[in-house]
């Protein structure tokens, strides 16, 4: 019933990622395929944008409607390189660097901080997801956005290291208001893709550069 902008995204990364690998085992058949399988999404993809609101969203296919949320994972269309410049600075500049939404102090959270489920806390909407932080990274590599890259990963690495020095801990997901990952008891306290944090700064740094072959 929801066109949804996060799945389309991933799966339109995933089949030119694939296409990648199909080319370098030279299964040009594969390589075909997938490639035209990311070109039909991609242009499903584009009927998600809102131009009104400067972003991509999710879709109730009965009503033909947008949803009224507003989430992250909207971000995740830079990852599949869809958006052209015009509308990748859009989204970053009016929503993503915004401190009324998915900027602060704690970035980034699920969804808007102005919506009204973004009081609670113990709801995953208003928690930052560190593998979402990693992937908007690595889509925000795709565009010419070196200050909002330097952005994410310096607040990445901030919000890992608060509780790394406090309880030497790596948390599930994390408190958008106050960077806590120890604020409820539910939250896992040693979770692997926590680590994901810091490898933005590193990736940042140089120290993992992911398109050397």
């Amino acid at each position: 019933e929801i066109a949804s902008v996060e799945l389309m995204s991933l799966y339109i990364t995933d089949c030119k990622e694939l296409a990648e690998i199909a080319e370098i085992l030279d299964e040009e058949d594969d390589k075909t395929e997938l490639l035209q399988r990311a070109e039909k999404y991609s242009v499903r993809l584009n009927e998600l944008w809102d131009d009104s609101a400067g972003i991509y969203r999710d879709k109730n296919l009965e009503t033909n409607q947008f949803c009224s949320y507003l989430s992250a994972t909207s971000f995740y269309s830079l990852l599949s390189g869809v958006p052209d410049k015009l509308k990748a600075e859009r989204m970053v500049m009016e929503h993503l660097i915004n401190p009324g939404e998915f900027s602060g102090d704690y970035m980034i959270p699920l969804i808007s901080r102005k919506d009204k489920a973004f009081a609670d806390n113990a709801a995953s909407g208003s928690r930052i997801l560190p593998h979402l932080n990693f992937l908007v990274y690595l889509g925000l590599k795709n565009y010419d956005l070196p200050e909002v890259r330097k952005l994410l990963a310096k607040k990445s690495l901030e919000l890992v290291m608060k509780e790394w020095n406090l309880n030497h801990r790596i948390f599930e997901n994390y408190n958008a208001l106050n960077g806590l990952g120890s604020d409820i008891l539910s939250n896992e306290s040693f979770y692997t893709t926590g680590g994901l944090l810091a490898l933005i700064s590193l990736m940042e740094d140089g120290y993992w550069d992911s398109n050397k072959k």
